[in-house]
């Protein structure tokens, strides 16, 4: 009966799952340039430091378990790009946290100048 309960909880722990985070377009953009090499190193950096934070939960997943990275092409027009993060549920909450942070370090690092409407014309 407990050999049952802990292979429930594998295959819950190895489940795959998705979760989506809206980003700038311009954080979009440096991702995809270069032939995607932007979001290709960013996922390979993910993989590594999920690999790395060595949790139990990570631990009991199948080779690893990896993270992927996708633009989701279905976006609105007008809408902001959604950054679909795909892992196994063991993984999740580490890969979303790392993706959040490097969101609001790319944020951060963006310059906002508020420019009166009378002066767009000259520029």
């Amino acid at each position: 009966d407990s050999a049952i309960a802990e292979v429930d909880t594998l295959l819950h722990q190895n489940e795959d799952v998705e979760e989506v985070l809206l980003v700038d377009p311009m954080m979009k953009n440096q991702l995809l340039n270069n032939s995607g090499a932007g979001i290709k190193e960013f996922q390979n950096s993910l993989y590594n430091a999920v690999l790395d934070s060595g949790s139990e939960a990570a631990s009991g997943v199948a080779g690893g378990g990896g993270v992927f990275l996708v633009f989701d092409r279905n976006t609105a027009k007008g809408a902001p790009p959604a950054l679909v993060i795909k892992s196994v549920r063991a993984n999740m909450e580490r890969a979303k946290n790392l993706v959040s942070k490097k969101i609001d370090e790319f944020n951060s690092n963006i310059t906002t100048i508020d420019v009166p409407a009378e002066v767009i014309p000259a520029i």
